[in-house]
């Protein structure tokens, strides 16, 4: 079938859809939802005018397989539907999540993320104490090892 579809093969991709179709079971197994070989089948008659793959290939053009779109497909389909999902400023980081947890790279994307935040908190936290002494509205407290700690200490304390 790969071959078939690869070289745009529209009789050879049908004759092997049929071949398959004789051996397709009168009741689906209870895990299944449609059948594996209609569903095969769906796939290049929705998509014929698309399959250009050989020929994007030969002309060295960037394509996307159609293992990458089911999977992309499969990882964002749970989290994408529901209301308001589509909308264009939701996708992007919805679709990279997605793909961190699918590929178990939560726990170190977690921690990443969690220390930049610290980072960017202690920085912006450094920033308005600075702007509070250079306001007069407190004053610094020097530490053991010679630093600067700014401490939120009221001048009329």
């Amino acid at each position: 079938m790969k071959a078939a579809l690869w070289n745009r093969d529209r009789r050879k991709a049908d004759a092997l859809l049929e071949r398959a179709r004789e051996h397709c079971v009168a009741e689906l197994p209870a895990h299944l939802e449609k059948c594996p070989v209609h569903a095969l089948g769906t796939y290049p008659n929705n998509n014929w005018e698309r399959l250009h793959a050989k020929s994007f290939k030969e002309q060295g053009l960037d394509f996307v397989s159609g293992r990458a779109e089911a999977q992309v497909r499969e990882r964002t389909k749970p989290r994408f539907r529901v209301p308001g999902a589509w909308r264009e400023e939701n996708l992007e980081g919805k679709a990279v999540l997605r793909s961190i947890i699918a590929d178990g790279r939560w726990a170190r994307f977690r921690q990443s993320y969690l220390r930049t935040r610290r980072d960017h908190s202690r920085a912006a936290f450094q920033e308005r104490i600075e702007r509070a002494v250079a306001e007069g509205r407190i004053r610094p407290l020097a530490v053991g090892n010679g630093a600067l700690l700014r401490q939120a200490v009221p001048l009329s304390a």
